[in-house]
């Protein structure tokens, strides 16, 4: 039988876990996963690339070769310089815009940058 301080560290000695550096605790055998820390998704262009539709046969149907009926419904009235829904259309340009801050823009832009936005 132990009396005094051995016997207080020996009853005092409890398993400890590991904490990392954010305070969670890690759990014995298990490792964090490196380099897939929040990352976001893949834009469409390189999901794309990645796919190598290229090298797909022509026969088989891909994103890029998949046939659809026209549309019912008429084509969305969007603005030309904000992706708004427009109601308005202006006369000398022919661009949409859906408020007074787009049209300020269209008119305060020269005819050459006008023709410029609307070709591309």
């Amino acid at each position: 039988m132990d009396v005094g301080v051995t016997a207080a560290l020996k009853t005092s000695k409890k398993k400890k876990t590991k904490k990392s550096k954010g305070g969670r605790r890690v759990i014995p055998g298990k490792r964090k996963t490196r380099g897939m820390e929040r990352k976001g998704p893949k834009p469409f262009l390189q999901l794309l690339e990645e796919a190598e539709l290229d090298r797909v046969p022509r026969h088989v149907p891909t994103y890029l070769t998949a046939a659809a009926r026209p549309s019912r419904y008429p084509p969305r009235k969007l603005c030309d310089i904000s992706g708004f829904f427009s109601k308005y259309k202006d006369p000398a340009s022919k661009m949409r815009y859906a408020g007074q801050k787009e049209y300020n823009v269209i008119q305060s832009m020269p005819t050459a940058a006008l023709h410029a936005h609307l070709r591309g």
